[in-house]
């Protein structure tokens, strides 16, 4: 389990911890952030007008290379600003992980146009508004937005993003519930990872279909 995944073991723990049960196991939470930390990439320099920014991760060890939307807002920076939450005690990591965030989102406020609408691109684009939670992640986390953004510039990224979405007639099926795909149903935008848990009963046979080839 080399990925954002880890988290979830962490996440796991700290319920463990959070209810006295003997089933956690703080050598493992410890050693699972330590690895998570491996994932971190140097902080890059400002280029022309814009800032520089130290927080973005690799979705993996050395030699991983996805940065996408895992590597970055709703996977990574959105599990360590959940992680400040239920660790406050852990101050140190914490703070680091605030800071992170702060530096993250000078790159990440230009992956969106004035509609709200999100870059196309990497894993998991069946997620779809799930590319916004960092923003949603800082509020919950109380991180003050970095120098030369307000917490309107957040609320206006987030509502903008979630108001495009909602004009996209296509992602919607008859009953209310999301298709499977990205502006449209679309089974070509699932990945082997996608549980049958994360799709509509009515879509597994048209699933499997697709990964056989019948």
């Amino acid at each position: 389990m080399e990925a954002n995944w880890l988290w979830f073991r962490v996440f796991a723990n700290l319920a463990l911890r959070r209810i006295g049960s003997d089933r956690f196991n703080p050598d493992q939470m410890g050693k699972d952030l330590k690895r998570l930390e491996e994932f971190q990439l140097p902080a890059h320099p400002p280029t022309g007008d814009d800032f520089g920014s130290s927080g973005w991760s690799r979705d993996g060890p050395e030699g991983v290379m996805q940065l996408d939307y895992y590597s970055s807002s709703f996977a990574i920076q959105t599990s360590q600003l959940i992680y400040t939450v239920l660790a406050p005690e852990d101050t140190e990591r914490c703070k680091k992980y605030k800071e992170r965030a702060q530096s993250f989102v000078l790159d990440f406020m230009h992956y969106f146009d004035e509609d709200g609408a999100g870059i196309t691109f990497g894993r998991s684009m069946i997620y779809r508004f799930a590319i916004i939670a960092t923003f949603s992640a800082m509020a919950f986390a109380n991180v003050e937005p970095p120098k030369g953004i307000e917490w309107g510039h957040i609320k206006g990224f987030v509502l903008r993003h979630l108001r495009w979405w909602s004009n996209q007639p296509n992602i919607f099926k008859g009953d209310g519930t999301l298709t499977v795909g990205y502006a449209g149903d679309n089974m070509n935008m699932t990945e082997n990872y996608n549980s049958p848990g994360k799709l509509p009963k009515s879509n597994r046979a048209e699933e499997q279909a697709l990964r056989t080839g019948a």
